[in-house]
């Protein structure tokens, strides 16, 4: 799987130091190492260092995993996202509570070594919901929060969008599985499919995007009311998935 889908050769030189690092310091305790997120699903937009890796241990005992300390201090030392450490036992018994990260990783994730843990791995659709509404709500109250704290500083208020873009595309991701509906590789194709099936504007979302890659000047608007029009497309979203959404079993009444 790997060999197939990894091309990016200097992408595939870090995760082989990698394993290299994790086999010294875990030894027969190393079970598997996965990648997954943006590139795993091949949406890296202008690429980067920030890549999210799983590492299966056999035991999750803390005096244990203290071994991978000067590894990981490393590896996030190169931007990366820091090393995600689960036991087979983690796995199944944290399906239910996280089923959106589990969702995202079962679909799109490369086998770096070892067998695949998530190979069969099945959620819940409901819990899934359950979730989403949840960390929906949760971020509404953040970006509320962060409003009234900084509404006349510019800066600030790009700042707090831009880092809500990545979670927002991940929870449109989870209301198209949630619909049963495909989902698309690329984030802004998820947010424009997302926005078809809650009814909710996507052009804040496109506006959100551009900050995050080029700073507050890349908007077409001023920050301001791009982000409260953000906030309300955000809202609409957060009903959606309450009402329930088309498709979806068991929707709330």
């Amino acid at each position: 799987m790997a060999e197939k889908r990894m091309t990016d050769t200097e992408t595939r030189g870090r995760l082989e130091r990698l394993v290299s690092d994790l086999k010294s310091a875990f030894g027969e305790d190393l079970q598997s190492v996965v990648l997954y997120g943006s590139a795993a699903r091949g949406d890296r937009g202008g690429g980067g260092s920030d890549l999210n890796i799983v590492v299966v241990v056999t035991d999750l005992a803390l005096p244990k995993i203290e071994r991978g300390t000067q590894l990981m201090r490393a590896w996030e030392a190169q931007g990366n996202h820091p090393l995600l450490f689960f036991s087979p036992e983690w796995i199944e018994m944290s399906r239910d509570v996280f089923p959106i990260e589990f969702l995202d990783i079962i679909e799109s994730h490369i086998v770096v070594l070892g067998p695949d843990p998530f190979a069969g791995l099945t959620v819940s659709r409901e819990n899934l919901r359950l979730q989403c509404e949840s960390e929906l709500k949760t971020r509404l109250i953040q970006l509320r929060t962060g409003y009234i704290q900084s509404h006349d500083d510019t800066d600030r208020l790009s700042a707090l969008m831009a880092a809500s873009y990545a979670p927002v595309v991940a929870l449109c991701r989870a209301a198209l599985r949630i619909a049963g509906a495909p989902v698309p590789l690329a984030g802004a194709d998820v947010v424009k499919d997302a926005s078809v099936l809650c009814g909710f504007d996507a052009g804040p979302f496109v506006e959100a995007a551009a900050v995050k890659r080029s700073g507050p000047s890349a908007a077409s608007i001023a920050i301001k009311p791009l982000f409260r029009q953000y906030y309300s497309q955000l809202e609409t979203l957060a009903r959606a998935i309450d009402a329930g959404l088309p498709g979806e079993q068991g929707a709330k009444r």
